[in-house]
């Protein structure tokens, strides 16, 4: 009975994770009820190798292993975007020759703040160490307060931007200018800025977020629901995850119009509320390069909220440039999203 019970579980575990292989090529706008199941795909990763780990104990039943190994070998492709393995990677060109970028979250630093616009010294002491050699800084989620802040400490002297998406600089702009998002309190700001003698286009993207994660949390912590509360709850996720989806694909679409009319090579940062397992990152990928991918280094996880092991926050760049090295700042736990920052060269 029990090894019917989990071979039933493993079944299910992998023909879920087999689904979410189908989820970047789904477009949010032709097929309205698109699963949220893309954002546990790392989760069904684990949960399949644990299947294969309790398989491989037992000494009769190890061949109910390769339902797992099949579902997760069928998308073997997609476990990049996930998990870095550029430990042995060598610099194309040297540093010298390029910048480093960096791309945060910071949700107006609330995590810091004290009081009367302060935020605490030994936080703003551990992000200029982790982020103060950058050259550009896009962040999201950026009011007043956490942009003065951003300027003092970290010794920005030109920033543009506007609804929330700033771009930090310690050199001045060649231009600058905006991509609208229509009926959204999100947005996308773009700069011309100078890379050893050539131009670069940066932009700083926050699209439509998913606002699931409260929900999430209620049902994490909140244990007096009954199961048909928690039902309701993980309904009403799948509808603002569908609705929000819509949204970002329009977002995407305009973006990445205004991409291909650019004069110069395009670096793309920013918090794009969407994992690795979905059509906005392919719509992304199909352009522009994953520097993740190309230099990224174990779990690159950057959200720190109630859904685990999600990446939704990104460095991509044209192939006319190339990474480097890329980090995960984990050791910045001052916002929900931890930092990514990327050292990005032009041959």
């Amino acid at each position: 009975m029990l090894r019917t019970l989990f071979l039933v579980l493993n079944i299910g575990s992998a023909l879920l994770l087999a689904l979410t292989y189908i989820i970047p090529y789904l477009n949010p706008l032709e097929i309205r009820k698109i699963p949220l199941l893309g954002l546990f795909y790392p989760i069904l990763i684990l949960t399949n190798i644990l299947f294969i780990a309790g398989w491989a104990f037992t000494k009769t039943n190890r061949q109910y292993a390769l339902l797992s190994l099949v579902a997760i070998l069928l998308g073997i492709q997609h476990l990049g975007a996930i998990i870095g393995t550029s430990y042995f990677n060598t610099p194309v060109v040297p540093i010298a020759d390029g910048t480093t970028i960096s791309s945060y979250n910071v949700k107006n630093f609330d995590y810091i703040a004290i009081e009367n616009r302060q935020f605490q010294p030994d936080a703003v002491k551990n992000i200029i160490e982790h982020l103060g050699d950058s050259q550009y800084l896009c962040a999201q989620e950026v009011d007043y307060n956490s942009r003065m802040m951003l300027v003092k400490e970290l010794q920005f002297p030109h920033s543009f931007g506007n609804k929330g998406t700033m771009i930090f600089s310690r050199v001045p702009f060649i231009k600058t200018g905006q991509v609208t998002f229509e009926n959204s309190i999100n947005s996308c700001s773009w700069v011309d800025v100078p890379v050893k003698d050539k131009i670069v286009r940066l932009y700083n993207v926050h699209l439509e977020s998913n606002h699931i994660t409260n929900a999430a949390a209620v049902m994490i912590n909140q244990k007096e629901h009954n199961f048909i509360e928690r039902v309701y709850l993980l309904k009403n996720m799948f509808v603002q995850y569908a609705y929000r989806s819509r949204k970002r694909v329009q977002q995407t679409d305009k973006l990445l119009q205004h991409i291909s009319e650019s004069p110069y090579p395009v670096i793309v940062c920013g918090d794009f509320n969407d994992s690795p397992i979905s059509y906005i990152y392919n719509k992304f990928t199909r352009q522009l390069t994953d520097g993740f991918t190309e230099q990224g280094k174990g779990l690159g996880f950057s959200f720190r909220g109630n859904i685990p092991f999600l990446r939704i926050d990104y460095i991509l760049a044209d192939d006319r440039l190339h990474f480097q090295n890329y980090q995960t700042v984990k050791a910045l736990t001052y916002s929900d999203h931890f930092p990514v920052t990327a050292d990005i060269s032009m041959p």
